[in-house]
């Protein structure tokens, strides 16, 4: 989707007019033009997140939400905007200030602050997108299951069904390519049929560098390994499911609880770099989001939260 294909909205009130030029008195011999100029990159950068923003929510099947989180966005960029042109005011330049007592000290600080405003701006759009992405794909965008996913044993299951049936397909066709009996065109006719088109098909006929023709029998083992793979973790998400879940709490006010498919450790302060080390090394990680140490849930995540709060009961933090 392009901004040729969706009505962009003029974003360009945003900006004032003379806040954009007083960006420039000090660092430009034209600060009219620049401030028209980045009145337009404003409205440039944000129609290219719009278009963005709009196409991930219609392609989430979650189009009704887009109006009003974008008008959350937009706010935030506008305030954030505004910041880095007033930071930018303050900045003066020798050319433009002349170098006879020029105070290069204040123009230094003014400068680290005007790189800080604008940092802050991209880092205000990097983490807003992606609160955005995780409201419209909570579990992912489906490119990888997720463990805490509610559809993930369906959508794991799928996917062996089409492992296997890949499998089939590829023993199927290795006895039509080295069917003696068959000419080349009729080969490439029978894997068209079964669902390989014609240059497709005359690749799977070219002879590879040990003169082999058809699928490999690597292929045939890592497609094979694959589907033991899934099926182990489907297994494994099964047995997740029906485990008693941990809950309980410290005398010293540790909390181990699950929720969201994942084991949780929660500490009452700050723990100490050498308690971090230790969860660090049992796989945990802190999510800030959550204010916890989290681990996806499985068995080994269970045992492994236990023995830490074990060692962690006697009051180490």
């Amino acid at each position: 989707m392009t901004q040729q294909e969706i009505q962009v909205p003029d974003f360009r009130g945003d900006i004032n007019s003379q806040t954009a030029q007083d960006a420039f008195n000090g660092t430009s011999w034209s600060p009219e033009r620049r401030g028209q100029q980045i009145i337009e990159e404003y409205q440039g950068m944000l129609a290219a997140d719009y278009v963005q923003l709009k196409a991930m929510f219609e392609k989430a099947g979650k189009p009704e939400l887009f109006e009003e989180e974008f008008a959350r966005y937009r706010l935030g960029f506008k305030n954030k905007f505004n910041s880095w042109l007033y930071a930018k005011s303050r900045c003066i330049s020798s050319m433009i200030a002349g170098p006879s007592n020029f105070p290069t000290r204040r123009a230094e600080k003014a400068n680290r602050s005007e790189d800080n405003r604008y940092g802050e701006l991209k880092e205000f759009q990097q983490r807003a997108k992606k609160a955005m992405e995780k409201l419209v794909y909570p579990y992912g965008d489906g490119s990888v299951i997720r463990a805490n996913d509610p559809e993930a044993v369906e959508k794991l299951q799928q996917k062996v069904d089409q492992l296997k049936a890949l499998q089939e397909t590829m023993k199927a066709a290795n006895k039509v390519v080295k069917n003696k009996k068959l000419t080349d065109e009729e080969k490439i006719a029978k894997l068209g049929e079964m669902g390989y088109p014609g240059a497709v098909a005359r690749e799977i006929l070219k002879p590879d560098f040990c003169g082999r023709i058809g699928f490999a029998d690597y292929q045939l083992s890592n497609n094979l390994a694959n589907i033991k793979r899934v099926e182990q973790r489907i297994a494994d998400l099964q047995r997740a499911e029906t485990a008693p879940q941990l809950e309980f709490k410290t005398e010293n006010g540790i909390e181990i609880f699950e929720d969201e498919g994942r084991v949780q450790i929660k500490f009452p302060g700050k723990p100490d770099e050498k308690v971090r080390a230790m969860l660090r090394g049992a796989a945990f990680k802190w999510s800030p989001s959550r204010m916890t140490w989290v681990r996806q849930a499985t068995g080994n995540a269970r045992y492994a939260a236990e023995q830490l709060v074990k060692q962690l009961a006697g009051g180490a933090q």
